[in-house]
């Protein structure tokens, strides 16, 4: 995994350092335009070339991900193997069905398989808890019965699990301790989950993960002079007017600020984005949106005190001129949420 994470980043300066390249060319083609000698415009064209083959080598590199991968089918059997096992171990029996949709690579796997198991875990901790008697009275197999869903895309991971059980009452301290270590899975990858409970019997857990790409988009939020970014992928949504009653009553609502990061407040912010990370929804308030960008995310950690709300930063290149500036990924957004919650 720390391979693959090396090569996305190296392909990642390769086209900052081409895109540079290229701003650098166009400056010149301006200037050589408005002087009496000829100029070559082949210099344009070959950074055009070398930049559509450092993107051509990542999809290759993608490609022979899926060359070595399995069907998600094959996948999800193997997996059930494990589950069948581990729940035997535990003294629980149950009957696990499933389906799967196109190609698993080891990426893939890498990413998945903690959030499979967790949800499994949490599954058989609600089944432990309705006897076969019980089961049987309420007209169910007597044996817990479970389906595992997976889907395989270019770009993301989507998981299902569906079960006859109890469901998964969100009021439950239990439960939601039980789905802390998912939650925190998800948020790292930056994706989202949700788990919800039948009308019956019965419940649903889902959740999807996004591919790690070289460079991601990512929208520029401005406070002041301060910029940070953020995903785009975790904006659901962003309103651009002033009055009040933008966000739900009793909605957690946060505003960007330099030294902390996020803090409580900002409903008055001129800029309002709904942010849904795990299975959380909240707000934050800005000044601006300046802008988008493809940017790679960096660790912050050799650049800031120990402490620090910096985790990530994000290097984009802008006007020819790389910058860097702090990325709330998912992994800060939950943190930030959750201490809120402590408040």
């Amino acid at each position: 995994m720390q391979h693959r994470q090396q090569i996305r980043e190296q392909l990642g300066i390769i086209e900052e350092r081409l895109e540079d390249l290229g701003a650098f060319a166009s400056a010149n083609e301006r200037q050589a335009l408005r002087s009496p000698d000829p100029f070559s415009f082949g210099s344009d064209l070959l950074l055009q070339e070398a930049l559509d083959s450092v993107r051509d080598l990542g999809q290759l590199i993608h490609e022979q991900q899926l060359f070595k991968s399995l069907p998600a089918d094959d996948f999800l059997r193997r997996v059930c193997t494990l589950l069948v096992q581990d729940a035997a171990a535990q003294g629980s029996d149950v009957a696990i069905s499933h389906f799967g949709s196109g190609k698993v690579s080891m990426e893939m796997a890498e990413l998945v398989m903690g959030a499979i198991i967790a949800s499994f875990k949490a599954c058989l901790k609600g089944q432990k808890t309705f006897s076969r008697v019980q089961r049987v009275k309420q007209h169910l197999f007597p044996t817990a019965s479970i389906y595992l869903e997976l889907q395989a895309t270019h770009g993301e991971v989507q998981f299902r699990l569906i079960d006859d059980g109890r469901g998964y009452a969100k009021e439950s301290a239990t439960m939601e301790k039980q789905f802390h270590k998912l939650r925190e899975h998800i948020g790292n990858c930056g994706g989202w989950f949700r788990y919800s409970s039948c009308e019956t019997y019965g419940g649903l857990i889902e959740f999807k993960v996004p591919l790690a790409l070289s460079r991601a988009e990512a929208l520029i939020l401005r406070e002041g002079d301060f910029e940070l970014l953020l995903p785009s992928s975790c904006v659901a949504e962003t309103i651009e007017r002033q009055g009040k009653g933008r966000v739900p009553p009793g909605a957690t609502v946060y505003r960007i600020d330099e030294h902390a990061g996020l803090v409580p407040g900002g409903e008055d912010s001129p800029v309002l984005l709904r942010l849904g990370v795990a299975d959380l929804q909240f707000w934050v308030g800005c000044e601006a949106v300046a802008g988008k960008t493809l940017a790679r995310r960096v660790s912050a950690a050799d650049f800031v005190e120990k402490g620090s709300w910096m985790q990530d930063l994000g290097v984009f290149q802008s006007e020819g001129i790389n910058r860097a500036l702090p990325m709330l990924e998912g992994r800060a957004l939950v943190q930030f949420y959750q201490a809120g919650e402590v408040r």
